[in-house]
């Protein structure tokens, strides 16, 4: 699956959690300020590189959570997860050369916050199979930053100053029609995680190339005088 990442910034950590580990104290409306937890072993079993260069690393994973079959259609639960590592400064630029080599599980063990920032998201959706047809529906969106510091402030002179996310589920539906769907998502600049859940009223709109079902998350960071803008966009979408 393909997902459009961006990244605005030259100096951070973006992280994409894993589906199979939970963030502590999850729940619509609350948030937690627990760092982001990753299992890195189970991570790198299934992730796959898909953009690198001298100041970063991107890798990718979707995990298929379980199917069922009613009514001739096939439903297929699924979440998509992704992990980029940016560099701050040389040390970091040495974390990124060693997430390509064989040591990346036990360097990346000794990594050190000070150095980077990590955001992260990860979406949940369900694919429906109907009449050789592929429709995608968005059910939760979940994400956050983790890092050093506290709160808004996440040291190294470095605070957060926005912190939002939009769901998208746009074309084509599986009903005939035309989904035009859209909600924006904003977190306190002092939380670390949260989640919300997509209204059951969206109409899944089918796999295709002129159709949108994803969620952006934009987080602006101030570091001094300097303002730094990180996009992350996941998307369901196969192509």
């Amino acid at each position: 699956m393909r997902k459009a990442i961006t990244l605005a910034l030259t100096f951070f950590v973006i992280v994409t959690c894993l589906p199979v580990v939970a963030l502590a104290q999850e729940s619509n409306g609350q948030f937690a300020n627990n760092p982001c937890a990753i299992d890195m072993d189970q991570f790198w079993d299934g992730a796959k590189i898909t953009k690198k260069t001298n100041d970063s690393i991107t890798f990718e994973n979707t995990d298929v959570l379980g199917s069922r079959s009613e009514n001739g259609r096939t439903y297929t639960d699924n979440v998509s997860t992704t992990l980029s590592v940016v560099a701050t400064n040389d040390i970091g630029r040495k974390e990124v050369a060693a997430l390509s080599t064989s040591n990346a599980n036990k360097y990346m063990e000794k990594s050190d916050s000070t150095y980077t920032i990590r955001i992260y998201t990860r979406i949940y959706y369900t694919i429906t199979t109907s009449n050789g047809h592929k429709y995608l529906d968005l059910t939760k969106v979940t994400g956050g930053i983790s890092g050093g510091g506290s709160g808004s402030s996440l040291g190294n002179g470095i605070s957060i100053t926005k912190n939002s996310c939009v769901a998208n589920q746009k074309g084509s539906n599986i009903d005939g029609g035309i989904s035009k769907h859209t909600t924006t998502f904003s977190a306190p600049y002092s939380q670390r995680s949260w989640e919300f859940s997509l209204p059951s009223s969206w109409v899944a709109v089918e796999d295709l190339p002129t159709n949108v079902a994803n969620a952006v998350y934009t987080v602006k960071l101030k570091r001094t005088n300097s303002n730094r803008s990180v996009t992350l966009s996941n998307s369901a979408t196969s192509s």
